[in-house]
């Protein structure tokens, strides 16, 4: 065997590695983006679980809420900051997911679940605050929740 000859088969195992490795690391980019996306969708479940439990847990929030959305101008200064803040986390939470599966972080499916969590919007009141404050949100979020409500734009 000569050295031409051992040179071509160190060419042959060299490759031979670097498709070996290039697979590997292809395994572990897959793992590690499914193990994000648990991540995401546990962060976003909590976002929108933090505000259903604060309303679920109290009496006086669940009551603000609730008057909230049937006379938005009823609430005192104080009630007002608490609805504009639990609305805030819901539509938030929404709106995170909503991102994450336009970048294709999250399957359209989790987005299309916590649609429902949006219903508030169509009261009279709901309505309200989302003219209110949906500025502070991602355009395409605005556009996207407009159109699924039926709001004019």
């Amino acid at each position: 065997m000569t050295i031409q000859d051992l040179g071509s088969i160190g060419e042959v195992v060299a490759a031979i590695a670097t498709v070996v490795t290039l697979a590997y690391l292809a395994l572990q980019i897959r793992e590690n983006t499914r193990a994000i996306r648990v991540d995401a969708l546990r962060s976003y479940s909590s976002a929108a679980e933090g505000a259903v439990v604060a309303i679920a847990s109290s009496d006086s929030l669940a009551d603000i809420f609730n008057r909230g959305l049937s006379n938005y101008d009823s609430l005192n200064p104080t009630e007002l900051t608490r609805f504009r803040f639990i609305t805030s986390q819901l539509v938030t939470s929404v709106a995170q997911t909503y991102l994450e599966a336009e970048l294709g972080h999250l399957d359209s499916c989790v987005l299309d679940a916590q649609k429902s969590s949006l219903q508030f919007l169509k009261s009279p009141c709901g309505r309200k605050w989302w003219t209110l404050h949906k500025a502070s949100l991602a355009p395409k979020f605005q556009a996207w929740v407009d159109e699924i409500f039926g709001f004019d734009a």
